[in-house]
């Protein structure tokens, strides 16, 4: 909430150095709860509002010593085929170049079972939303790292957690 990023450098002694970046052009009322590396100077946040509904992607691009935020990309409730609460948006992100792939912290059900949203987003438009299959009554998306195969496909990990709940998908 205080919009800023962090640049961590660890020395050979692996002693960090921590350096923070003010983010410029964040929607009010909108928290930063992932970050992703697109490349050149480009970042991606996944982000959540204060209100039911809001579900955004932050695109970001180094400008001098802060970053700022140059496009908004929205991932409307209806692709997602769920209603998305307060504090439950993009909470994983992980993407290269003009990809990028967000895990949402809303959960939804089909004969009984649990899923998550993974939204697959190209040149700045959703291109695909997957079923991620939960594991646990309780369990939420809250973090994803992934790389992007040269024939499309997503290679990717999921953390499903909730205070005693901690998984990790593929």
């Amino acid at each position: 909430r205080d919009e800023k990023a962090y640049r961590i450098t660890l020395d050979d002694k692996l002693d960090p150095t921590v350096q923070p970046w003010a983010i410029e052009g964040i929607p009010e009322g909108t928290d930063i709860e992932g970050v992703a590396w697109l490349g050149k100077g480009r970042f991606a946040f996944g982000t959540e509002g204060r209100e039911d509904g809001v579900s955004l992607i932050l695109i970001a691009e180094e400008r001098g010593p802060k970053l700022r935020v140059i496009e908004t990309i929205r991932i409307p409730e209806a692709k997602l085929g769920l209603q998305v609460k307060q504090n439950h948006g993009t909470e994983g992100i992980c993407g290269t170049g003009q990809t990028i792939v967000a895990a949402i912290e809303e959960t939804g059900q089909v004969n009984g079972r649990r899923w998550a949203p993974i939204v697959r987003v190209d040149r700045g438009a959703i291109t695909r939303v997957h079923k991620l299959w939960l594991t646990t009554d309780t369990g939420k998306l809250s973090g994803l790292d992934c790389q992007l195969g040269a024939d499309g496909s997503i290679h990717a990990i999921a953390i499903e957690r909730h205070f005693e709940v901690t998984k990790l998908l593929t």
